[in-house]
């Protein structure tokens, strides 16, 4: 009788402990940001590659969104509530302390709502440089501070066939890297490029996935057998975008902090809202001076064309 009840209050309290942890995970998480909060939203990238710059930064306000159905009884919301704002920016070179600012620019959207970016007309960081980017809102100073690392030596492309695909000519690309930088850890961002981009756009939206790659060498001895791009964030086996007979890639060199905003911008893509799944927080900023969503990256980056054909193509 003592074994039995003994028994009865551990199952008792395994149930409790059970529900408590079940229900925690079902507490309503909303992203959504309210201008009072003050949120701005920075997005600064100076590239190797480019002559012109662009940083966009919005704010947070109280917008009168609506809530469209998407077709499975769910109400969604179909905006994001940022706005663009008048604002300074420029970018200092650590070493020489030039300033360099960036050129308002005002234009109409489709929709008829005004947009402004901000352009640096010019202007090439390069490798091993440190630069410190400033946006001055409100009488406030928003700042980070970045080194453009040597982005990765491709040595060479392969491709793999998908085996379960109809169409014979979908490939799974791999890539063949030569360290740049051995006794330290490299983070890379990958974007894959369709037809028409010629570079990373950072001014639209995705409905389903992200067509970006990140990669970290750490712990990384060797990639004989090449590396596989992912499909994208948040991207499904049935979405193989690489199916086709010409492959467009921007490949970066990123920071560590540049590394962590991606890997949690991952996370919430691909997040399946488990019981032990923990709940997603906004990506890390690597601005200061108040409350700021966004990056500044500053990067090396190169554009590959790539065509599968006999040499590449490994079965």
């Amino acid at each position: 009788m003592n074994i039995i009840l003994r028994f009865s209050k551990q199952k008792l309290v395994f149930y409790l402990i059970t529900v408590i942890c079940y229900s925690s995970c079902l507490e309503e998480y909303d992203l959504y940001l309210p201008s009072d909060e003050g949120y701005l939203s920075i997005d600064v990238l100076i590239s190797t590659k480019d002559t012109i710059q662009y940083a966009y930064v919005k704010k947070s306000y109280d917008a009168d969104f609506a809530l469209e159905s998407d077709g499975h009884n769910n109400l969604v919301r179909m905006y994001a509530s940022f706005q663009s704002i008048d604002c300074e920016v420029k970018v200092v070179d650590e070493e020489t302390q030039i300033e360099y600012d960036f050129e308002k620019r005002e234009y109409i959207l489709e929709e008829g709502v005004k947009a402004v970016d901000y352009v640096l007309n010019g202007f090439t960081p390069a490798v091993g440089k440190t630069y410190t980017a400033k946006v001055k809102y409100n009488g406030k100073t928003y700042q980070s501070t970045q080194t453009v690392h040597k982005g990765p030596i491709i040595d060479k492309i392969t491709f793999k066939p998908y085996y379960t695909a109809d169409e014979e000519d979908i490939f799974r690309p791999f890539i063949h890297i030569t360290d740049p930088n051995p006794k330290e850890t490299d983070y890379y961002f990958f974007v894959e490029l369709d037809w028409f981009e010629t570079h990373f756009h950072r001014d639209s939206y995705s409905a389903y996935y992200v067509p970006y790659s990140i990669l970290s060498d750490e712990g990384m001895t060797g990639t004989n057998e090449g590396i596989e791009l992912s499909l994208g964030m948040g991207a499904e086996e049935n979405q193989k975008t690489t199916g086709m007979r010409y492959f467009h890639y921007e490949i970066m060199s990123i920071s560590k902090e540049n590394y962590e905003f991606f890997e949690e911008m991952k996370k919430q893509l691909t997040n399946d809202g488990g019981v032990y799944t923990p709940c997603p927080v906004t990506p890390p900023t690597n601005f200061t001076g108040g409350k700021v969503v966004g990056q500044f990256i500053a990067t090396d980056a190169k554009i590959y064309d790539i065509y599968p054909d006999e040499s590449n193509i490994v079965k």
